[in-house]
């Protein structure tokens, strides 16, 4: 039964959605996996948005940070000693600088994809 509210009309539920992402057979890093959050509150997106076109060492970092804590929920990353690397802010600074290029590229296509037919 939907509880409908004092004018009648019917909460819309926001679902939050996720996405999968994954590189094409001849990119370098073919075979990672990352679940990703596609929706995120408008302020974290005007935050990173900020931060990411800053020139800034310092803005840029925690962009990056912002990114691996409030976006990316689970990866198959392990490091080069086999150890399962973090999905989290710790672990995303922890990467090869073109792997976080990478991945935030890709979040950035399946988000501007979203809707879309």
């Amino acid at each position: 039964m939907v509880v409908k509210n004092q004018n009648g009309i019917a909460p819309y539920v926001l679902e939050p959605r996720t996405c999968k992402l994954q590189f094409d057979e001849d990119h370098q890093y073919h075979g990672i996996v990352i679940k990703a959050r596609l929706d995120i509150d408008l302020k974290t997106f005007l935050e990173l948005q900020e931060l990411s076109t800053s020139e800034e060492v310092s803005n840029m970092r925690e962009a990056f940070r912002k990114f691996g804590d409030d976006i990316v929920i689970e990866w198959n990353i392990h490091d080069e000693t086999g150890q399962e690397v973090e999905a989290d802010a710790v672990g995303f600074l922890s990467l090869p600088p073109s792997l976080c290029s990478s991945i935030i590229e890709s979040w950035a296509t399946s988000v501007s994809a979203v809707g879309k037919v």
